[in-house]
């Protein structure tokens, strides 16, 4: 890849080293063993280390307030803003430091339903987060798709770049920062992978309201039959998959 685009405005990367996009589960595996990202453990899954983040940052998480956001959101404790000149800062030199490093890219879906899915891509500079995308967004496979493939959000994700809270206007080194403008996420200083999945998560839970589709925090299981159905409701890390 000469460049990969980023978000609606056509913001792109021109990364400077290797660009490898959509490997396997079994590639990913091998490059983040490769790389020193993990261990292998014995029955086979592999584990790694997080660092001091082991769980969601929640208050370092921001949505930019811009004109399609600062009338529909209800801001406050949980919902707190971040202004777009903050975010494009953070945004042009999360992308710089990127740019000098080795990339692995996902895309696919977030959503089984094709009428109502959001196409994802994920730009990580480490291969085990990228294996982690894969296994929670739906990956796509046909190269003809792929050739096209033209994401509705984008994450830049770069875990050991940080935030300087002075300037930025964050709480901490750690940024989450959502921007429905560009369709684009922002992540860094935290190497807790969840950030990933709650980050599409959250924006799924504006857009799918809006088409009358009720979002939720569950699992499902059925019996013996596709209308048999029991919903699995609880805090993360419960038991509901399980």
């Amino acid at each position: 890849m000469d460049s990969i685009t980023a978000g609606i405005k056509g913001f792109a990367l021109t990364p400077t080293r290797q660009v490898v996009a959509n490997l396997s589960t079994a590639q990913l595996v091998e490059e983040a063993l490769r790389r020193n990202e993990c261990r292998l453990t014995a029955h086979g899954p592999i584990a790694t280390v997080t660092g001091k983040h082991t769980g969601r940052s929640a208050n370092d998480k921001f949505t930019v307030d811009e004109p399609s956001t600062t009338d529909e959101i209800w801001w406050g404790k949980v919902n707190c803003r971040i202004d777009e000149s903050s975010f494009n800062s953070l945004r042009d030199r999360t992308a710089a430091d990127l740019e000098q490093q080795d990339l692995f890219v996902f895309e696919g879906y977030a959503g089984a339903d094709s009428n109502n899915r959001l196409k994802v891509r994920v730009i990580t500079p480490n291969a085990w987060h990228c294996l982690f995308a894969r296994n929670m967004f739906i990956p796509e496979t046909d190269p003809a798709v792929l050739d096209g493939f033209e994401a509705d959000f984008t994450i830049l994700h770069n875990p050991e770049f940080r935030a300087d809270p002075e300037t930025d206007g964050t709480n901490s080194e750690t940024f989450i920062l959502l921007s429905f403008a560009e369709q684009l996420v922002l992540i860094g200083g935290t190497q807790y992978a969840g950030e990933i999945k709650k980050s599409i998560f959250s924006v799924l839970n504006r857009l799918l309201p809006n088409k009358g589709i009720l979002s939720m925090h569950c699992s499902a299981n059925y019996g013996g039959s596709t209308d048999d159905v029991a919903l699995f409701f609880g805090l993360s890390g419960t038991g509901k998959t399980t």
